[in-house]
């Protein structure tokens, strides 16, 4: 697991905030394939999930993210 998926798990905002400020991969995958996306939605971390969604395309690569992310994301709304 990384430090981001980690701080994401933990729900640990400044954390997280930390290392997307120091550039974090943000679409690494945990090793069962979740990204701190899919991660934020389980964990219903609004905060952290809109973060990530707020990012350039460039930065976020939502279309690569699995149907499991848009069923999790659909449950924070």
């Amino acid at each position: 697991m990384s430090p981001l998926t980690f701080a994401v798990q933990s729900n640990d905002m400044e954390m997280f905030t930390l290392l997307k400020e120091h550039h974090a991969d943000l679409n690494a995958r945990t090793k069962d394939g979740k990204t701190a996306l899919i991660v934020a939605a389980e964990n219903g971390n609004e905060e952290i999930a809109r973060s990530l969604l707020s990012q350039e395309e460039e930065v976020i690569d939502i279309k690569a993210q699995d149907v499991r992310m848009l069923v999790c994301y659909s449950q924070l709304l």
